[in-house]
């Protein structure tokens, strides 16, 4: 039943993480940094799990990069990044969750449950990490430039 309607259990998904973005907004940030953490520490473990029982499975898709990537920006404090954090987990979040909508039973409905229920937890934890960031934090312009390596460093 649920891998025939994958766009009505990825709409319901979204509307649930949508309403779970709200509520963090207001929360003091402890709660919503530990909260996120959380999320992304389960995420990076998930697919690190993935990695070491399935090691021909290598991570080369935009989303799945994410899944590693902004979690250790996240993890690590990487302050320099942390838009670039927010920018690939809106990108993977919203990408995927569009997608299910519009053609999930398409793209999706071969895959089994259990792959895409951790799907959508992966994806809406990253979206959910972005839109709070979004709503919480003022980034200034100079985060907005991309890193580049200092020409005057000698190793």
């Amino acid at each position: 039943m649920l891998m025939n309607h994958l766009n009505i259990v990825s709409f319901i998904c979204l509307i649930v993480f949508l309403f779970y973005i709200y509520i963090m907004i207001y929360k003091s940030q402890k709660i919503r940094d530990t909260f996120l953490k959380i999320q992304l520490i389960i995420v990076l473990l998930y697919n690190l799990g993935i990695i070491i029982v399935f090691p021909y499975k290598v991570p080369v898709e935009f989303s799945t990069l994410a899944y590693f990537i902004v979690p250790i920006i996240v993890l690590f404090n990487i302050k320099e990044l942390k838009i670039w954090a927010v920018y690939a987990a809106l990108l993977a979040g919203l990408g995927y969750y569009f997608s299910m909508i519009l053609y999930g039973n398409t793209l999706y409905g071969h895959f089994p449950v259990y792959s895409v229920v951790t799907s959508l937890f992966n994806h809406g934890s990253l979206l959910a990490y972005a839109l709070i960031t979004l709503g919480t934090h003022n980034f200034k312009k100079t985060e907005a430039k991309i890193p580049t390596p200092n020409p005057d460093w000698k190793p």
